[in-house]
């Protein structure tokens, strides 16, 4: 895993907007700055990244494991998303690179009821000793996340086939 580099960790918008998702989770104030220094520093080893869950190994004093497990996104959550959604995304491409309309981009990063999890779909825990809620180790994953824009994937909406219908369609 290669450490971001500049002001912002994630440079494509599903990456800043995963990231500006994580910063609303209320109780993490003092743990998140701390993982993105250590996201930033490099400290972030071998992230895997499969539908659900996500591993990594994060250097701090010792070479910590750390596992984060991401519900799925509901079936019906996602129909809803795509119905209230639907024709108003111009391509695929459009949708991948978040060039999206007001009407979409609120559904789609609403805190309640959008792609992203609510922090109590979010499950991890790291071998460090820190017994807080979210250690700095498990905070530096959850950013990497966003920064490999691997989000989609681990959330189950990673089926570009699935994503198409989101698009408009072309007329017959």
């Amino acid at each position: 895993f290669v450490a971001p580099e500049g002001r912002k960790l994630a440079v494509n918008f599903w990456g800043q907007a995963w990231c500006r998702h994580l910063e609303t989770y209320c109780g993490y104030e003092t743990r998140l700055p701390r993982g993105r220094s250590y996201l930033r520093a490099g400290h972030v080893y071998n992230l895997a990244v499969e539908q659900g869950v996500i591993t990594a190994e994060v250097a701090g004093s010792s070479l910590y494991e750390v596992e984060v497990r991401i519900a799925p996104l509901k079936a019906s959550a996602w129909a809803r998303i795509k119905e209230t959604c639907q024709g108003e995304v111009a391509s695929l491409l459009d949708l991948l690179g978040g060039k999206l309309g007001d009407h979409v981009m609120q559904v789609v990063v609403d805190p309640e009821d959008g792609l992203f999890p609510g922090r109590r779909e979010i499950r991890h825990q790291c071998t460090c000793p820190d017994a807080a809620d979210l250690c700095k180790h498990q905070a530096a994953v959850l950013y990497a996340v966003g920064v490999l824009f691997a989000l989609l994937v681990s959330i189950g909406v990673y089926d570009l086939q699935q994503l198409t219908t989101f698009s408009r369609r072309t007329p017959e």
